[in-house]
């Protein structure tokens, strides 16, 4: 089969996040079977390249971020247009991306077509971009509607797009993970949290993060921040203007075994988002045995449970430090909540994401 996804994002770009990472573990997967290519936004620095058995092609302005997102939307029509005329595809499948997730690419070809849903958060993200609201909600549920095969991450998500498009066929597929052999367990440093992902304030809350840590006595916890993105600099603002730089701890991307012995390393996981579409940092956290604390939101829920983490009302500074002070006060609650997640996580295998990702597009096909 011969596969083009339209992939937005190239998970070496600095700051790329969990979307593309998944991308990439089940693209490569899929390329020992089959021909894949991945069309993504340029960036300053990128290369055209085969990875893995995936060829990655770049379009639009390898500039700043925003200007590369919209130009790699506007390049879309013309890289669907030449893939219908030449029929040089049997699938083309649409990942969902900021600002306004599908142009509803189902619409514009003959060729089958499927979603692939980690993104749908078109009226929040307008917000941010400056963009009207209700233009990119529109525009994202007319896309959806476009589609009669779906991926989503989640049943959250899953439902949420079943209210637009009731008549789809949409198969929940998830994250996986596969930690590496570090070889001898890392015991955690006590009192020490971690958050990892991208730097994306008003996605990721992190000054939600911040502020928490602001209520809880002074030197009482030790946060270290591991990720990039755009929001760094208002990062730094607020833990000068909070008076936390001796607790915070910028360490920028961290990738590859150093990303598993940061998560080994720490005593408790913190994942303040405002929205997830699956939540791969706290998978990534159970599979080394940290327990995650967390806001309990629709998609995130069904990752972090009573049983291996803590979630605490929607967006509640005071309860989200009340829960990160009791759990740095409890290493031995930390450790049992962190055994039962290791326990689930060793159950999301990337090779069964792959596989039923890959039966869900000869479907489609």
């Amino acid at each position: 089969m011969r596969i083009l996804h339209l992939g937005f994002e190239d998970h070496h770009r600095p700051g790329a996040g969990g979307g593309s990472g998944r991308n990439q573990e089940v693209n490569r997967r899929l390329a020992k079977n089959h021909d894949v290519t991945v069309v993504v936004a340029a960036y300053p620095g990128c290369l055209d390249r085969v990875e893995e058995g995936v060829q990655y092609r770049h379009v639009g302005v390898g500039g700043p971020y925003t200007p590369s997102l919209l130009s790699y939307f506007a390049c879309l029509p013309w890289v669907v247009a030449k893939a219908s005329r030449k029929r040089s595809y049997d699938l083309i499948v649409e990942e969902f991306a900021p600002p306004c997730s599908s142009l509803g690419i189902a619409a514009w070809t003959s060729l089958p077509t499927c979603a692939n849903v980690q993104w749908f958060f078109a009226a929040e993200k307008a917000r941010e971009y400056r963009l009207p609201g209700w233009t990119m909600e529109t525009v994202e549920r007319w896309g959806a509607r476009r589609y009669t095969h779906i991926i989503a991450l989640s049943n959250d998500l899953a439902d949420q797009i079943r209210t637009i498009s009731p008549r789809a066929e949409i198969e929940v597929n998830g994250m996986g993970v596969a930690p590496p052999n570090l070889g001898a367990p890392i015991a955690p440093i006590p009192r020490s949290s971690v958050f990892l992902g991208r730097l994306d304030i008003e996605h990721k809350g992190l000054d939600l993060l911040l502020e928490a840590l602001a209520v809880l006595p002074s030197g009482s916890a030790d946060l270290t921040i591991a990720g990039e993105g755009r929001g760094r600099p208002q990062i730094e603002e607020q833990v000068k203007r909070l008076n936390l730089g001796d607790q915070v701890h910028l360490v920028g991307d961290v990738r590859g075994d150093d990303k598993w012995r940061l998560l080994a390393g720490a005593q408790l996981v913190v994942m303040p988002s405002r929205r997830e579409t699956f939540g791969l940092s706290a998978l990534e956290a159970m599979a080394v045995g940290r327990p995650v604390l967390a806001f309990d939101i629709p998609c995130l829920r069904s990752v972090v449970t009573s049983e291996r983490g803590e979630l605490v009302e929607p967006f509640q500074i005071g309860a989200f430090a009340d829960a990160w002070a009791r759990l740095l006060n409890e290493p031995d609650e930390c450790e049992r909540l962190g055994q039962a997640g290791s326990k689930f996580a060793l159950g999301q295998s990337w090779d069964d994401i792959a596989q039923r990702q890959g039966a869900f597009y000869e479907r489609c096909v």
